[in-house]
């Protein structure tokens, strides 16, 4: 047997598992010829790939800068149009300063029920009625208070335009507590009467709030809307206009209206000239005058009912007479009826002395006893 010659059964002796030799896969193998083609890829071609030209960077700036300010501004845009839906007559000339001074309806209302205290219930079962069938209106007062006094309009101040005009309302009907009542500075309440032909509205009377001085300048910067400072009560058949002394645009007003086909009828309470006070007139009311709450809820509307006016005597004047008892009489004392030599035909009577050819003078009075049988 030649040396180094194996003697082979024919039969492979198995390996064991570990020490098999590993065979390597092509996917490996194509892996690692990535990974080689990666490692050994140039740093000039990694730049090439992922660098952002700066004109794009720069672009992309401007686009992340402008959507900020957008939604910046836009956010601003919709919080001042819900402010201004809120509030009435807003004048955006007038300025942020001017708005954030603005009260909503709402902050109204609720400014106005906190100050709100009720007012007294006043039993008016003995108070005296007066009724004016003139105007068409009725309401109560005290049985010891005297009857109203009427008054008609006077010149007033000097208006814008440096003249004097007359007042708009018609008729005013004052209503004086006794003089014996303690001193105060409540005199009791008027009642105007304002035709709706020449005002048209509550707005243009004189008790409608009127706008404070601080905003006499730029009124429609404030809201004018009195619709949260009138009040409906099923105690009043007039409604009560109320602005608290806190509101910032309009004067402290407190007053009740109440409205017919032709008038408006606005009853407030008198003070004296002059009066001034820091209590809320409202308030000053209830505690000094609650008689005039009792009023209030006695005005009433009635039917209109005027006396037929009498005929225009357009007859001439007698030339002469005498005045009996405020009448003009015939002053002959012995007076004989008779025709007249002078004129043929009936003609009027001049001297309130009624002969058989005269027609009766309608401004003379004739005594039916010596002149009846004349007079039919």
């Amino acid at each position: 047997m030649k040396k180094g010659k194996k003697i082979s059964s024919g039969k492979k002796k198995k390996l064991p598992e570990d020490t098999k030799p590993k065979k390597k896969s092509s996917v490996k193998i194509s892996s690692v010829k990535k990974d080689k083609k990666k490692k050994t890829k140039k740093p000039k071609d990694f730049k090439k790939d992922f660098r952002i030209p700066w004109m794009e960077g720069f672009l992309f700036f401007l686009i992340f800068v402008s959507l900020g300010l957008i939604f910046v501004l836009g956010g601003s845009v919709f919080n001042s149009g819900s402010i201004d839906s809120q509030l009435t007559n807003h004048n955006p000339d007038s300025g942020p300063s001017k708005v954030s001074e603005n009260l909503t309806e709402e902050s109204q209302r609720l400014l106005e029920q906190e100050e709100r205290i009720d007012f007294p219930t006043i039993s008016t079962a003995d108070w005296k009625t007066y009724s004016n069938s003139w105007y068409g209106f009725s309401l109560k007062y005290p049985p010891n208070w005297k009857p109203p006094v009427a008054a008609n309009p006077i010149l007033s101040t000097k208006n814008s335009s440096g003249n004097t005009a007359p007042d708009q309302w018609e008729k005013k009907y004052f209503f004086a507590r006794p003089i014996d009542e303690p001193e105060d500075d409540l005199l009791g309440f008027d009642l105007f009467v304002y035709d709706l032909k020449k005002v048209s509205e509550l707005r243009n009377t004189a008790q409608f709030p009127k706008v404070k001085e601080s905003f006499s300048e730029n009124p429609v910067s404030c809201n004018l809307n009195i619709g949260g400072h009138l009040i409906e009560s099923t105690d009043f058949t007039a409604e009560e206009i109320h602005v608290p002394q806190k509101d910032k645009c309009l004067e402290n007003t407190f007053f009740f209206t109440l409205v017919s086909e032709r008038y408006i009828f606005n009853l407030i309470p008198k003070f004296k000239d002059n009066f001034s006070s820091e209590k809320d007139v409202r308030n000053e009311v209830i505690t000094d005058l609650p008689d005039f709450f009792g009023a209030a809820t006695s005005l009433n509307l009635i039917d209109i009912k005027r006396p037929i006016p009498k005929p225009k005597i357009t007859a001439p004047m007698p030339a002469a007479y005498a005045m009996v008892g405020g009448r003009m009489v015939c002053n002959k004392k012995n007076d004989k009826p008779s025709r007249s030599d002078k004129t043929k035909h009936r003609h009027m009577d001049m001297e309130c002395c009624l002969d058989p050819d005269e027609y009766p003078n309608p401004h003379c009075y004739y005594d039916s006893g010596k002149y009846g049988k004349y007079l039919k």
